[in-house]
């Protein structure tokens, strides 16, 4: 399948009162979502209730890392937080740097299927660290959610693949302080 990217909107600047209201958007979301799931980031690109965002369910600028495959879990919902009445049961997601594609479009079936707000599982491997937008287009809207994608060398995080870190244990030859050691 051949997939045209398609260019992002010109940069939309955010007022105050544009940005409170994706604030709280980003409330409802968290309210209306499930487990204890990290915070989502959204984009909200107007004032009216009902436009649409593309919000991240992950903190981007610790979690996203390059060289590593990562899955970008996404949900498209409106101003008040609320999911659209209908979404696509697939979206093409191009991730874009300066406003440029970066690599080809990625075709990601909804994830529906006893969640209260549908989510996307976008899976990429970003060559390199820096600023990106995630973008996709609904009911003829483009949207966008900024991402920031780190070295990662400098996350704490374990990744697939990576040695756990070392964990000093308190043994019979070396008990570091502990007394009695009892496995019990």
């Amino acid at each position: 399948m051949v997939v045209t990217p398609t260019p992002l909107p010109t940069q939309v600047q955010l007022d105050r009162r544009t940005f409170v209201m994706g604030a709280g958007a980003l409330g409802a979301l968290l309210v209306a979502g499930c487990g204890s799931s990290p915070e989502p980031t959204a984009s909200p690109t107007t004032s009216n209730p009902d436009a649409l965002n593309l919000a991240l369910r992950f903190d981007p600028n610790t979690y996203a890392l390059a060289t590593i495959p990562q899955r970008l879990v996404v949900s498209v919902i409106n101003n008040r937080g609320e999911p659209p009445e209908t979404l696509p049961e697939t979206l093409e997601f191009q991730l874009t740097r300066d406003g440029s594609p970066v690599g080809s479009a990625i075709a990601t079936v909804a994830h529906d299927d006893g969640v209260p707000i549908a989510y996307f599982p976008v899976r990429t491997t970003i060559d390199e660290p820096g600023a990106y937008a995630l973008t996709t287009i609904v009911a003829g809207a483009t949207i966008s959610a900024p991402l920031v994608v780190s070295d990662p060398s400098t996350s704490l995080l374990v990744e697939p693949g990576s040695a756990l870190p070392s964990v000093d244990s308190p043994t019979v030859d070396d008990a570091r302080g502990v007394d009695p050691i009892c496995t019990r």
